[in-house]
């Protein structure tokens, strides 16, 4: 994972309820904020589910409790790619301060192609 993030000009996060709770996410971040790659953020909207909670990543980040997002066996995988609880914050923070493209995967496939093209069109800026 972390050789085929280092090999890439650009990394599409896509920010879900659950991402930073996810180990393997969260080490392809890491990855590609450590080697300034370019990042697009998309916020990803499903119907009946939360949305990433901005607030609450912040609150935990800020508060010292980085521990709280993975169980032993996920820091393991994060520790196990060279990294360390700091440099998962530093990352999440400085992906939570780009500009994010929304994408609703309930939407109609024309919708769908629309915000992936502006997504794109993001990339090329």
């Amino acid at each position: 994972l972390v050789d085929n993030v280092k090999q890439s000009k650009n990394v599409v996060v896509f920010l879900s309820q659950g991402y930073g709770k996810s180990p393997y996410c969260l080490v392809e971040l890491v990855t590609a904020f450590q080697h300034h790659l370019n990042m697009i953020t998309v916020i990803v909207h499903r119907p009946r589910l939360n949305l990433f909670n901005f607030e609450e990543m912040r609150n935990v980040l800020e508060s010292g409790r980085v521990n709280s997002l993975l169980d032993e066996k996920g820091w393991k995988v994060v520790e196990s790619a060279g990294y360390c609880q700091q440099d998962v914050v530093d990352a999440l923070l400085a992906v939570m301060n780009v500009k994010a493209f929304p994408f609703y995967v309930d939407s109609t496939q024309r919708a769908q192609k629309a915000y992936l093209e502006d997504i794109w069109e993001g990339v090329k800026v």
